[in-house]
């Protein structure tokens, strides 16, 4: 039987073991940095505002995509967030390119800017804004190469970013009064719309895709655009898994609208209710002073009578 040669294992000094781990572990620690460094796909240019991190943006850009997309391998593309102010001189677009009520935008496929200054329809922080157009590159990014009506693009930002209109159900009570209600089809043109015209199609937009959320759930947001995007078109997907067509759907939100909110703004706030309740309680007022004043005269034309009566007996005895 052969024999098994002796193999002797050199173990080095105690000290080298030593000097190794004192100069390997700084090495890692200096080398994580990097590689978190790389892993970023998401930065900031322009004016950077205090407490927006990084991590927390991409961390959302994930839940997004997770949401829009789920068991879909997230695009992690490079994207760009611009921060910039009109009054300081930063704004990299000419005066008229976007609209005065704009919170920000997406261009292309990897940038997002934001002004920091300005008047945006809704009352939100900055973060709700960011989150607003991270929903709107999600959206993109997961159905690429698909037209996705305004509406549904601007609706799903809203609800992803709990970016809600105050009072929505207001706005489109009166505008249904005022017969100005817009079809979905309309609202692709939302940049050229003046102030209060983007707020109502901005509340039709959320109100429209929360009417899909309330019935089919985020899943069949989702659904609808897998369908679109699998499809290579938006109402291909709806018809797909809602088996809607445009004009459908567009009918179905007005009849819900009109069902909820016809003359709901009568009551909504003090601007429209108070007057209706001074007017209602004036009517009142005026209509009892009339029916004491008709109640005097009877009562005096009765007492006139009766006294005539009485004079009539007095002579008769």
């Amino acid at each position: 039987m052969a024999s098994i040669p002796n193999i002797t294992v050199a173990i080095p000094p105690f000290r080298d073991i030593v000097f190794l781990l004192c100069f390997l572990i700084p090495l890692n620690c200096f080398a994580l940095p990097v590689t978190h460094e790389r892993a970023q796909f998401i930065s900031l240019h322009g004016i950077k505002p205090s407490g927006i991190s990084v991590v927390d943006l991409q961390a959302t850009y994930h839940r997004l995509c997770g949401t829009l997309a789920p068991g879909r391998a997230v695009d992690r593309s490079p994207c760009t967030l611009v921060f910039y102010s009109t009054s300081r001189g930063t704004s990299p677009f000419p005066d008229g390119v976007l609209p005065e009520w704009a919170g920000g935008c997406v261009i292309g496929p990897d940038s997002i800017l934001i002004p920091l200054d300005g008047a945006p329809l809704f009352h939100v922080t900055l973060r709700q804004r960011i989150d607003h157009e991270l929903a709107h590159l999600a959206l993109s990014r997961s159905c690429p190469g698909v037209a996705l009506p305004r509406w549904f693009h601007e609706g799903v930002a809203m609800t992803l970013s709990a970016d809600a209109a105050r009072a929505e159900w207001l706005s489109i009570s009166l505008a249904m009064i005022t017969h100005s209600l817009l079809p979905l089809h309309a609202i692709d043109s939302l940049n050229t719309f003046n102030r209060n015209k983007a707020h109502l199609a901005y509340c039709q937009s959320h109100q429209a895709v929360l009417f899909l959320v309330k019935n089919y759930g985020m899943h069949g947001i989702a659904a609808i655009v897998r369908e679109a995007r699998r499809r290579g078109d938006f109402w291909a997907g709806m018809g797909e898994v809602l088996a809607l067509t445009p004009e459908e759907f567009d009918r179905i939100m007005h009849r819900e609208w009109a069902q909820q909110y016809r003359m709901a703004f009568l009551f909504s706030e003090t601007l429209f209710f108070w007057p209706v309740v001074v007017l209602v309680f004036c009517i009142g007022v005026v209509r009892t002073i009339i029916r004491n004043r008709k109640r005097r005269r009877e009562f005096d034309r009765q007492e006139k009578e009766n006294a005539g009566t009485e004079n009539d007996a007095d002579d008769a005895g």
